[in-house]
């Protein structure tokens, strides 16, 4: 069960007789659906009790079957405030409140909320903290935990709210002395396609609080075997005592503590952190914060699933599902035409009448035997029925001996990376993984063919299966040499990687790297089976001439498409590269920087891949590689017209067009790599596009605008949706040469994140995103 209160901090204190008599306080409710009135089960309610003397507590409660939720027998001191708190389908929340008082200690909050897009339980968690330097103008910074999250909103409990992961807000002093910020995070896991909301709350006391001029915050994370450790902050003064209380009758002292629960003793454990802090006077400060801890998940578990499927026809489907870390017990499809069924494999046939596409989602709930604990993870996927017109995939895979007939695979699929790889290796074994070890029995034969099966995942696109085959020889693969020598200047190269990669003529891709012999410059390739091949050379980072010379193909060529292709039945050796020299660009106050994603959607980043920086004749000035994160930058540039592409072998790059002058200075762009192409995601389309600003201002308190320049004269509409996918503003614009200016009227809008698409006449789509304020 998802921990939508991860961090609660409580400051009550009310200006109660400290005489009250005690009482003992009940909260129970129920949650049902406001649309068909039915009960919600297994649904998180958070109660909080504030209490004047005792400081209260926070409960966190899951409906029953019948949508009921209760806590028996707190003990208050008969005055102070009591909560309850839930998310809707929204990710909203839902707030209701009494006062304690004698005689009245027992509440029902009842919630009717909408269900119908709460995302499956998920494992991720949130807190916040915040600095003020008058006690009425705050400034909050957000934090989400395992992934960053795409969505932070903020309740501050003074009927505004805000957006972004951080945010400053100024309190109305005549409206109250405290206030219940809440943070509500929605983080997207690219692996699994899930989405998570975690929600955590503290109270902020506007003209300070009477407890004290200081706060502090823990987090957590655990080790295993129910080992934990615990991380403490105090501020605005660093504290010099850190007490902890762990709910189990232990405690612990110090910043960064270990601790182990025993899980004889319970699922939750409520752990405390005190903190004492001296100012420059001596003046002691104390602050205190809680936390519920779920050794077991908090019933829930950390646990996922996903997916593939195999057609021969694209109507009938064979599904196959899979659960981790443990076997699910349990699997529930919703095919999402209406019907369902169960088992991990299993066959559906759609109604090509009903539909081009359906969203199918699997359900799996998985048992813990160890723990008693049970287990929900949901994923989805779409699933095109005649085929999807996106649907394009390809797999490859290289393998290389250590001896006494044992071979090393390793595979790789694209233009989505593989989320399952399925080896045969010919000898009747089968093996799974992205690299495999494997050892044949020469007395089976000679020549084996081994196949690789990788199944890919695209959350945004569909799944997709791909095959290739390659014959592993024992005795040696019966093939041609290939040499040849790198040249630089004229002089031959002793610090380069040539890398060789084409069809042999049985259509198997061939895909292989060597290193430069550092005396010679010669570079040899044994066992080429007959095909037709690429060479391309490039100097390592150890080469003092690193800097000055293009990756170059086979012979002397810097885009793929001029290169020679090399066809091997007869080779006809030398095969000799000469680099191409780097022209560079006059130094300025430019810059053009981007991405390179392979997949479109959520893809991965494309790392290591070349960026080539041209001129307006289309002439190569520099290159770059991206990095780990597929970033890519050329930096210093002067004003003028340029064209970025990227190079990669057998793939056809759309060109940006970019101009930098005195009011373009920064350029950013977003390849993505696709099949068989690389696509501009702000281009496509935009042939006449030679830059897209971004909306400014961002945020947006009135109206916004954006800054488009253009070759020639273009038609384009404007539209704006809002976190739902709703159209709430659409234009359409005559654009002229040159420099224009686009007003988007959104002064009307409510708060919130919004998408604006630029969308070209022929097609192609510039998209942004902002963030409207009041």
């Amino acid at each position: 069960m998802k921990r939508f209160l991860s961090f609660v901090s409580v400051f009550i204190a009310l200006a109660f007789s400290i005489n009250a008599q005690d009482a003992l306080v009940s909260v129970n409710g129920t949650v049902s659906d406001e649309n068909t009135g039915y009960p919600v089960p297994g649904h998180e309610v958070i109660v909080i009790i504030g209490d004047s003397l005792s400081g209260g507590g926070v409960y966190q409660l899951v409906t029953n079957d019948q949508g009921y939720y209760h806590v028996d027998s707190i003990a208050t001191s008969g005055y102070g405030i009591v909560e309850a708190l839930t998310l809707d389908c929204n990710f909203e929340t839902q707030i209701q409140e009494g006062t304690i008082s004698p005689g009245i200690n027992n509440f029902t909050f009842d919630f009717s909320i909408c269900t119908d897009s709460v995302p499956p339980p998920g494992d991720c968690e949130n807190w916040f903290w915040y600095d003020t330097y008058d006690n009425v103008t705050f400034d909050f910074y957000g934090e989400s935990y395992p992934l960053a999250a795409d969505v932070y909103l903020w309740d501050f409990g003074d009927g505004t709210t805000g957006n972004g992961q951080e945010v400053e807000h100024t309190f109305d002093p005549g409206a109250g002395d405290v206030f219940y910020v809440v943070l509500t995070t929605v983080s997207y896991d690219p692996i699994t396609g899930d989405s998570c909301a975690a929600e955590s709350m503290q109270e902020v006391w506007v003209g300070g609080n009477p407890g004290g001029d200081c706060d502090n915050m823990f987090w957590y994370e655990t080790t295993g075997n129910f080992t934990y450790s615990f991380f403490g902050e105090a501020f605005p003064v660093p504290a010099n005592e850190y007490m902890w209380d762990f709910g189990d009758g232990t405690t612990g002292e110090g910043q960064e503590i270990v601790h182990q629960f025993d899980q004889t003793m319970g699922d939750m454990f409520v752990v405390t952190l005190t903190t004492t802090s001296y100012d420059s006077v001596g003046e002691p400060c104390t602050a205190t914060s809680s936390q519920e801890v779920w050794i077991n998940n908090g019933g829930g578990g950390d646990c996922e699933n996903w997916f593939w499927y195999d057609t021969y026809d694209n109507v009938t489907f064979d599904f196959y599902g899979e659960s981790y870390p443990l076997a699910a017990d349990v699997y529930l499809w919703d095919f999402g035409d209406g019907t369902t069924g169960n088992g991990q494999e299993v066959e559906h046939t759609f109604d090509t009448g009903a539909g081009d596409v359906f969203y199918v989602v699997l359900t799996t709930l998985s048992y813990d035997p160890i723990t008693g604990d049970s287990c929900a993870a949901e994923s989805m996927q779409e699933v095109w029925v005649g085929g999807n017109p996106g649907g394009d995939c390809d797999n490859m895979f290289w393998y290389e001996t250590t001896g006494n007939f044992t071979y090393s695979f390793v595979g790789e699929a694209f233009p989505v990376p593989a989320s399952y790889y399925v080896w045969d290796f010919g000898d009747g074994t089968t093996g799974e993984g992205q690299e495999v070890e494997h050892t044949f029995d020469p007395s089976l034969g000679d020549v084996f063919t081994v196949c690789l099966t990788t199944y890919s995942y695209d959350p945004v696109s569909d799944s997709c299966v791909a095959t290739s085959c390659q014959d592993v020889y024992l005795s040696g693969q019966t093939g041609l040499q290939l040499m040849g020598t790198v040249y630089a200047g004229g002089d031959i190269v002793n610090n380069a990687i040539v890398g060789l990669f084409g069809t042999d003529s049985n259509g198997t891709f061939v895909f292989d790297y060597v290193m430069t012999d550092p005396m010679t410059g010669v570079y040899f390739f044994d066992n080429v089976p007959t095909g037709d091949y690429y060479i391309i050379a490039s100097l390592t980072p150890q080469s003092p001439e690193f800097t000055n010379y293009f990756p170059t193909y086979y012979e002397s060529a810097i885009f793929w498409f001029d290169a020679t292709v090399v066809s091997l039945g007869d080779p006809n050796n030398p095969y000799d590269i000469e680099l191409v020299p780097i022209q560079g660009y006059a130094p300025g106050p430019g810059n053009v920087g981007g991405t390179v994603t392979i997949g479109e959607g959520k893809g991965d980043p494309g790392n290591n891949i070349t960026v080539l920086l041209m001129d307006e004749d289309e002439n190569a000035l520099k290159y770059t590689s991206t990095n780990e994160e597929g970033v890519f930058d050329f930096e210093d540039m002067s004003y003028g017209t340029y064209k970025l592409k990227v190079e990669m072998p057998g793939k056809n790059s759309e060109i940006a067009t970019v101009v930098i002058d005195e009011d373009n200075q920064e350029v950013d762009l977003s390849f993505i790599v696709k099949s068989s192409s690389v696509i501009l995601s702000s281009k496509s389309g935009f042939e006449r596009l030679a830059f897209a600003g971004e909306i400014y201002p961002n945020p947006v308190r009135t109206d916004a605008s954006i800054s488009l320049t253009m070759t020639e004269p273009v038609n384009v509409t404007v539209s704006i949706y809002n976190q739902t996918g709703q159209l709430v503003y659409s234009d359409k614009e005559n654009l002229k040469e040159g420099k224009q200016i686009i007003k988007l009227y959104t002064s009307n809008l409510p708060e919130g994140l919004y998408h604006i698409n630029v969308l070209g006449e022929n097609g192609g789509t510039i998209s942004k995103k902002f963030i409207k304020i009041r």
